[in-house]
């Protein structure tokens, strides 16, 4: 093996311990979602990551519309559990600060379809349109931000949770305002701009 060779074997293999080493500590729906290409880039004040596929993740609303995006900015979380994780799945004991007794009408506005469910009522709902369809991905969404697995740069923890309260209560109706355009969206773009921006990731647990 010539020196050259034996050079770039070392440069190699030293580069994937230190990859290894990198990411010892990170779960593993997180490593694969972080080796797998993800990057930062800010939209319009806000912030989204691409990955492989060329979903957007961590978008705002606006941002979402507008697919205007830059290739520089800090690094975003954006590993939102999927609904049915929260449900039965790995995460259903570990709400962390968050009550599964919550009335889901004591964060969010009331609806006749939701009437006084739970948060565990109401991320066990099976529907696939409709209000009650909706407000699941808005519990996931909220145990999501709530459990640090979502975050936007320029955002806490507290705006992100209006933007939630403003997707729902707007969105219900069928008038969610999408920033300047004159979009408007109802519970379907609703729930595949949470899917599409890896808010709630219908595949990650």
């Amino acid at each position: 093996m010539s020196d050259k060779t034996r050079r770039e074997d070392m440069n190699t293999n030293g580069c994937a311990a230190v990859a290894a080493d990198r990411f010892a500590k990170v779960s593993r729906p997180r490593r694969r979602l972080i080796t797998g290409g993800m990057v930062a880039t800010p939209i319009l004040g806000s912030l989204v990551v691409r990955n492989a596929l060329g979903a957007v993740c961590g978008a705002t609303p606006s941002g979402n519309v507008s697919g205007n995006v830059s290739q520089a900015g800090p690094l975003v979380t954006c590993a939102g559990a999927s609904r049915e994780c929260w449900d039965t799945g790995a995460r259903k004991n570990s709400w962390g600060s968050v009550d599964k007794n919550t009335r889901f009408d004591a964060i969010f506005a009331a609806n006749a379809a939701i009437g006084n469910d739970r948060f565990d009522q109401v991320i066990h709902y099976s529907e696939t349109s409709g209000p009650k369809w909706l407000a699941s991905y808005i519990v996931a969404a909220y145990l999501n931000v709530q459990n640090g697995l979502v975050s936007l740069p320029n955002m806490t923890t507290t705006t992100m949770i209006d933007l939630l309260k403003a997707l729902w209560g707007q969105g219900v109706l069928g008038n969610y305002s999408v920033g300047s355009s004159s979009a408007t969206w109802g519970a379907s773009q609703i729930v595949d701009y949470l899917r599409s921006t890896g808010i709630v990731n219908d595949l990650v647990c």
